[in-house]
């Protein structure tokens, strides 16, 4: 079963049933997906110029089924996530979650410029301690992402069997070139590590990728090549797009894609 009950008095926003609460920091640039789901009781308010979100129950088992979502009771666990805007530049904020392991993790953002963001994120995640820096850079000519972690060999910011979330891990990055409106070419390489829900350990994987896209006569075509490891093996993949639109209701699309 599945419920969630939602009530607006003033400011505070009160919440009972199923949740899915966000676990993103701002240096997560290249994986911002990060949540859980909890059932219990949460409260959503204002006080002081500081965003307050509170929630206290039990992390919750996520049953998804085309027509029906519903969960299922877990241990139980507090969580805290405050944040505030020092001034249009400068944005802090700390998350901390409280269960079988404990996580706090604080995080500030600095934005000097527009299309500019520089992020430091620090603390510990399920008792193991985690560090992060990244910087967004983006030009009318190119586009620059860039992230490094140090974290503890079994690091997660939430002990949960579902869902199963990757974390960036060391050195990211990923340069797109953009020399004229009708070219662009893009370049980077990430790593991640996964907890094996079988064996309970930390699992590492990585990516490089290369890729070009050109709009051409109306039509776009773009292509990618990848190259990723994982567990000592190496994967090769290509990916092939091209689409055009002929008219207002008519557009042709292909795609092709090899992995070996």
């Amino acid at each position: 079963y599945g419920a969630k009950v939602e009530k607006e008095i003033g400011k505070n926003l009160y919440t009972a049933g199923d949740d899915r609460i966000q676990l993103s920091l701002p240096t997560d640039i290249f994986n911002p997906s990060h949540y859980l789901y909890a059932r219990g009781l949460g409260l959503k308010t204002q006080r002081a110029g500081f965003d307050i979100l509170s929630f206290a129950g039990t992390i919750s088992t996520l049953y998804q089924t085309p027509i029906f979502e519903g969960g299922g009771f877990g241990g139980s666990m507090g969580f805290l996530s405050v944040q505030k805007n020092l001034s249009p530049k400068w944005k802090i904020a700390s998350d901390t979650l409280i269960s079988s392991k404990i996580t706090q993790i604080a995080s500030a953002q600095w934005t000097p410029a527009r299309r500019m963001a520089f992020a430091l994120s620090g603390g510990v995640g399920a008792n193991q301690p985690y560090a992060a820096a990244s910087m967004n850079l983006s030009r009318k000519w190119a586009d620059f992402m860039g992230s490094y972690v140090l974290a503890g060999p079994n690091f997660r910011r939430v002990v949960v069997t579902s869902p199963v979330q990757a974390e960036t891990d060391k050195g990211n990055f990923l340069l797109t070139l953009k020399p004229a409106r009708f070219f662009g070419v893009s370049g980077g390489a990430q790593s991640y590590v996964v907890p094996n829900p079988t064996t309970g350990l930390e699992e590492h994987s990585s990516v490089r990728d290369a890729s070009a896209n050109l709009h051409l006569l109306g039509a776009t075509l773009s292509g990618t090549v990848y190259d990723s490891s994982f567990e000592g093996k190496t994967n090769h993949a290509a990916a092939f797009t091209a689409n055009r639109e002929f008219t207002r209701w008519v557009r042709v699309m292909s795609n092709y894609m090899v992995s070996k």
